[in-house]
């Protein structure tokens, strides 16, 4: 029988494969979100902002016009209506605003994961 004289040490792995196993590991881990997720909520967030804006607009155009339809009388009772419709109005503007600066906060958080 042969028997080598020196012992062959295992091949040991270098270092490199490690880290770069490591790091595939810990990017996988470190990542909670789901970019298709975040996108699709980005994206229905910005549709149904504008469908807000649309029907609140609807609403406030039909109410002034059923008002003007009925015969315009000023009085503080009138004063107090018209400010009931602009409120009317600014509320859908406010979620329009709200769900706008959602989706564009969502494509922001996705930028800055990006270049991480």
């Amino acid at each position: 029988m042969d028997n080598p004289s020196e012992e062959t040490p295992l091949a040991e792995p270098t270092p490199e494969s490690d880290l770069d196993l490591g790091e595939t590991l810990d990017e996988e881990s470190d990542t909670f979100h789901s970019r298709k997720n975040i996108l699709r909520l980005a994206s229905w967030a910005n549709i149904i902002s504008w469908i807000i804006v649309a029907i609140y607009l609807i609403l406030f155009i039909a109410r002034l016009y059923f008002d003007f339809q009925q015969g315009f009388e000023f009085s503080v009772i009138t004063a107090l209506g018209w400010l009931s419709y602009f409120s009317t109005l600014l509320i859908g503007v406010i979620w329009f605003v709200v769900l706008q600066g959602l989706a564009e906060g969502l494509y922001l958080l996705l930028d800055l994961f990006d270049t991480q």
